[in-house]
C-alpha cells in the first residue's frame, strides 16, 4: 500500500490544523501501518530524502495550502507516479471577486487573473483529482475555465469537509451558555452589517459578540449601537488567538452564522467538533449533505426569527458524527483509491468509534 504525504507550505495555524486532522484520519483508516508511513513536506527540500529513501514512488499526495510551489511539488510527485490530490480552498473565478471586490486595482485584476487561468488550471492539469470544501466552491470550479479543464481530463471532484484536529478536544465539553456566539469579521458577506436588525427581530434571545479591537475600530459605528441593547454582550479582545475563538464557540450552545455569501466556512467544523449547533444562513454554501441530515441544525428564514429554536435536536453530539462518518469514507476512498462513493462500513465505523473516544480525553498525537 502506498504512503502518504500532506504537502503544506503555509504556516497558517488554519492549515496546521487541517494537517494534524489529515494524518489522525490516515492513521485510524489506514490498515497498514508497518508497511506504510506518513509524512509532512513543509518545504521543497522535503521532498529530497522522500526521493532518496524511496517513500514517494506511487505515495497518495495531498496539496494542502495554496502555494505558487505546489506547481513544482506536483512535478516532482508526477515523475514518481504519484497519486496527487489539489485541495482547491479558493476557486478565484476572476468576474466573481473583482465585480465584489468593493474598489478592485489593476494589479488585484491580475492577481485574480492568473490565479483563475493559470494557476488553478495547472494545478488541475498536473493533478490526480481535486478536492473541495464547499458546494458552492464546486459551482464555482465546474464553472469557469478551471472546470473545463477539469471535464476535458476527467479529473476526480471528491467534496471533503475542512477536518479539524483533536487538539481542539481541550475545549470539548464546556459548560455551554444558551446565548448565542457570534465571531465578528471585517467581511461584509458574514453579517456584521446586519447585526442591528437581526438583534431586534429577537430581543428575547442572548447574543454574545467577540471581535478584535482592529475589527471594532473598523465597524465601531454599528457595534457601539448594539452595545448599549440589553441582549447584547461585545467582547473585544487586543490578540484575538485561536484559543480565544476556540473557548467563544465551545462555551456557547448556539453559533450565529448569518453569512449573505461564502466559498467556504472554518467555523462550522469547529462548530460540529464543540457540538455547538449552528444557525445558517439559507444560502448555496451551507447546502451540503453534512448539515442537512442532521436535526441539529437551524437554516435561517428570510425574517431572521429564531422562532424555531427552540424545536431545535439539543442532541447535538450527533453533528459531530455525522462529520466523523463522512469525512472517514471519503479519506478512505483517496487512502484506497477505491470507490469515491463510499468505503468499508467496519473501517469507518473502527476510526470513528476510535475518534469519539480521543474527543473525549487528551489531546494527543497519532502520527
Amino acid at each position: 500500500m502506498s504512503n502518504f504525504l500532506v504537502v503544506n507550505f503555509s504556516r497558517s495555524p488554519a492549515y496546521v490544523q487541517h494537517e494534524a486532522g489529515l494524518f489522525q484520519y490516515y492513521a485510524l483508516l489506514s490498515s497498514d501501518h508497518k508497511r506504510t508511513k506518513g509524512f509532512r513536506v513543509r518545504k521543497i527540500a522535503d521532498f529530497f530524502p522522500l526521493i532518496l529513501n524511496c517513500h514517494i514512488s506511487n505515495s497518495v499526495v495531498i496539496l494542502l495550502s495554496p502555494s505558487w510551489k505546489n506547481i513544482l511539488a506536483l512535478m516532482i510527485c508526477s515523475l514518481y507516479s504519484s497519486r496527487t490530490f489539489f485541495w482547491i480552498h479558493e476557486p478565484s473565478p476572476t468576474a466573481f471577486f473583482v465585480t465584489r471586490s468593493a474598489s478592485p486595482s489593476l494589479l488585484y485584476f491580475l492577481k485574480v487573473l492568473v490565479l483563475s487561468y493559470l494557476y488553478n488550471p495547472i494545478c488541475a492539469l498536473l493533478s490526480y483529482g481535486i478536492i473541495y470544501s464547499s458546494e458552492s466552491a464546486y459551482y464555482l470550479i465546474v464553472n469557469n475555465f478551471l472546470g473545463v479543464i477539469s471535464r476535458l481530463l476527467k479529473k476526480t471532484l471528491l467534496y471533503i469537509p475542512l477536518i479539524y484536529s483533536i487538539r481542539l478536544s481541550k475545549f470539548i465539553g464546556m459548560q455551554k451558555s444558551d446565548s448565542i456566539a457570534i465571531c465578528g469579521t471585517l467581511n461584509p458577506d458574514k453579517g456584521i452589517m446586519g447585526f442591528p436588525s437581526f438583534f431586534k427581530a429577537n430581543p428575547t434571545r442572548f447574543f454574545s459578540i467577540l471581535v478584535s479591537s482592529h475589527t471594532y475600530s473598523r465597524n465601531s459605528h454599528i457595534l457601539d449601537s448594539v452595545k448599549s441593547m440589553l441582549n447584547v454582550n461585545v467582547v473585544i479582545k487586543n490578540d484575538l488567538s485561536d484559543d480565544t475563538i476556540y473557548e467563544h464557540i465551545s462555551s456557547h450552545r448556539y453559533i450565529l452564522l448569518d453569512y449573505t455569501s461564502t466559498t467556504q466556512s472554518g467555523i462550522l467544523p469547529l462548530a460540529e467538533a464543540f457540538s455547538t449547533i449552528p444557525l445558517i444562513s439559507n444560502i448555496p454554501s451551507f447546502k451540503i449533505e453534512l448539515f442537512y441530515s442532521s436535526s441539529a441544525v437551524l437554516v435561517l428564514d428570510n425574517s431572521k426569527s429564531l422562532h424555531g429554536l427552540d424545536s431545535i435536536d439539543l442532541q447535538s453530539p450527533a453533528l459531530r458524527s455525522f462529520h466523523m462518518h463522512f469525512v472517514s469514507g471519503q479519506m478512505l476512498s483517496i487512502i484506497n483509491l477505491g470507490n469515491l462513493l463510499g468505503a468499508p462500513a467496519q473501517s469507518i465505523a473502527k476510526a470513528c468509534t476510535t475518534l469519539s473516544k480521543l474527543y473525549s480525553t487528551s489531546p494527543k498525537s497519532l502520527i
